[in-house]
């Protein structure tokens, strides 16, 4: 029997490291496992009917936005971003995060630094001056934040600033690809097209689209994480990782 378990185990991982673009290596038969449990999950009969106030957020989303995939190697960075095989992504030539959320504080960026010392973090804060050119080698700040469309927008606190779409930043940047985003911009993230993007980690502070979760389904992205976290002792947010495969 234990012989036969082994040549189980040591069967190449090379499906799931292709389809999961390296992020992850187990043997076929436990990749196999891990489709079977992503069709259950989805076979589950969901409530799309919103909440009528914040506070039943929680429970909204805890019933109807289910973990259908499972990372082996998933590490906490920072407080609320959870990402799968950060190490592999630390290893890819040239790799890219994106960050747009709450002011960027050195305790973060020890996180990030600690687990991805080899990537490049760029990040959008509308808050920085216009002619701000805040650079260093491997942390790059950009005065804009993420809009459906380019311009201006004035938010609830009604200041003016700088947004640009996520196609339109990637082609001023020369990034084809983008590795990770960290996202909690309470609002872009239902509108940000995702398209070449491998992980995305986004703080949700609402429910504008409840249709945006079967949106990302189709695009193939599973979702690995998912916690409540809590802002300004508000409990009510919500942070999804989800990984394209």
């Amino acid at each position: 029997m234990s012989s036969i378990i082994g040549i189980i185990e040591n069967q190449s991982p090379l499906q799931a490291h292709r389809q999961s673009y390296g992020f992850v290596d187990v043997p076929k038969w436990k990749w196999t496992l891990q489709r079977e449990f992503y069709k259950r999950v989805h076979s589950t009969t969901k409530n799309f009917v919103l909440p009528s106030s914040p506070v039943g957020f929680s429970s909204w989303y805890e019933s109807n936005v289910l973990v259908d995939f499972i990372c082996p190697s998933e590490e906490l960075i920072g407080n609320n971003w959870w990402i799968c095989n950060p190490k592999h992504l630390d290893l890819k030539r040239g790799c890219t995060v994106y960050y747009s959320g709450p002011p960027f504080d050195s305790a973060l960026e020890t996180s990030l630094r600690e687990a991805l010392p080899t990537c490049t973090i760029h990040i959008f804060d509308p808050s920085l001056p216009s002619t701000s050119n805040i650079t260093d080698t491997k942390i790059q700040y950009y005065p804009w934040g993420f809009a459906e469309t380019n311009g201006r927008i004035v938010n609830s606190k009604n200041t003016t600033f700088d947004v640009k779409t996520m196609k339109r930043t990637r082609k001023e940047l020369g990034h084809r690809q983008v590795d990770l985003l960290l996202l909690h911009c309470n609002g872009c993230e239902w509108n940000i097209d995702y398209s070449n993007i491998n992980q995305v980690v986004v703080v949700m502070s609402n429910l504008k689209n409840m249709h945006w979760f079967d949106t990302m389904n189709e695009k193939n992205y599973v979702l690995f994480h998912k916690e409540q976290v809590e802002f300004g002792g508000r409990a009510f947010y919500q942070s999804l990782s989800y990984m394209k495969l």
